[in-house]
């Protein structure tokens, strides 16, 4: 064999070695599917060791991202767990409003509100004590936080929509609109958070579901 063909053999096998060990990098990821990861990864981490317990860091490692990109979307501890909280509630209510704009009958917003409270409440039980931190966990956050935001643009949405259903019925509703939403809200947050001071027994899901939906029928619409 000719010296020139060993060279080339070896310098094939030398170009095929550097290109095995060089790393790879990796595809640009979109903003949306960071956070998505990052929201994941901290919901585990806080279901696993729970709030105290979980750390950014642990976070970042589990999201495969750096500590640093954590930040800059998320902020502090805090706020990530908010947004792990309530940024499914906020997909759950843009979803409601999305079908339930459409109705132009008392059947057919009794239909929908009922679907509401149903994935509401096992949304809720599902998170309970996740909710349960942020809406009870230490220090002044309500009027500074991102989940309080989310949160006054849900009770403004819903007047809205409260208010256009009460001129498609031709009824009066609630006197005050605005507080009807809010204590209605209270109420289905509440049967389901302190279920158990309110209940000896977990109460029936189904039944609570039913029960929740006629009050709000009654309290927000009639």
């Amino acid at each position: 064999m000719e010296p020139t063909e060993d060279f080339a053999s070896m310098a094939g096998r030398t170009a095929q070695v550097i290109e095995m060990a060089a790393p790879r990098r990796r595809p640009r990821r979109k903003e949306e599917d960071l956070r998505a990861l990052i929201l994941e990864a901290a919901r585990t981490e806080f279901l696993d060791k729970g709030y105290d317990g979980a750390t950014t860091r642990g976070i970042a490692t589990r999201a495969e991202v750096s500590e640093s990109l954590l930040f800059r979307y998320f902020g502090a501890k805090a706020d990530l767990l908010e947004a792990v909280a309530l940024t499914p509630f906020i997909a759950l209510f843009e979803k409601f409003y999305a079908h339930h704009g459409a109705a132009d009958s008392m059947a057919q917003h009794r239909a929908s509100s009922a679907a509401f409270v149903e994935v509401l409440t096992s949304y809720l039980r599902s998170n309970r004590n996740l909710i349960a931190r942020v809406l009870l966990g230490e220090g002044e956050r309500a009027e500074s936080s991102a989940g309080f935001a989310m949160l006054q643009d849900y009770f403004a949405r819903s007047v809205l929509q409260v208010r256009r259903l009460h001129g498609k019925l031709d009824s009066p509703g609630a006197t005050d609109t605005e507080m009807a939403v809010r204590l209605g809200f209270g109420m289905v947050l509440a049967a389901v958070l302190f279920s158990d001071w309110l209940f000896a027994e977990e109460p029936d899901h189904q039944a609570l579901t039913r029960t929740l939906a006629a009050y709000l029928e009654r309290f927000i619409v009639a």
